[in-house]
């Protein structure tokens, strides 16, 4: 019996800044940050998700298909660390604030963190989220 094992990367990835918070105004966190957001959203019911959580967000996504996952992190880190004291404010201010990697994965996927970008995420102060989908669309 013959084994193979192929290893692929995550597939349409994406990486973000996510600031929530129950009582977020958009404008606010851009202000403060310097920087506009690729998307936003007030507290409050979600029209298309009644379930979905009310809390406002203020989202700041590089995403690119023919760019891997590491470089959109690295794309990503070099916007964020000039207001990384920025962003620890608005975390004892009570906003939950997080960088999250995106991306499509299947049997043998990986992502490697190169010690250099998980240096500078350290450095940053901000927690990492790794969400994945095993879809098979």
């Amino acid at each position: 019996m013959n084994y193979t094992h192929t290893e692929r990367s995550w597939v349409v990835t994406e990486a973000a800044l996510e600031v929530r918070g129950s009582d977020l105004d958009p404008e606010r966190i851009s202000e403060h940050l310097g920087l506009d957001p690729t998307g936003s959203r007030r507290p409050g019911p979600d029209r298309w998700d009644p379930e979905a959580d009310e809390a406002g967000l203020w989202l700041l996504k590089v995403s690119a298909q023919a760019t891997p996952l590491a470089e959109q992190l690295d794309e990503l880190l070099g916007t964020v660390e000039p207001r990384a004291v920025g962003l620890q404010e608005l975390r004892q201010e009570g906003y939950d604030v997080l960088l999250r990697l995106f991306g499509f994965v299947g049997t043998g996927s990986f992502f490697e963190l190169s010690p250099v970008a998980l240096g500078r995420l350290t450095a940053l102060g901000v927690p990492l989220r790794l969400a994945v989908s095993t879809s098979e669309r």
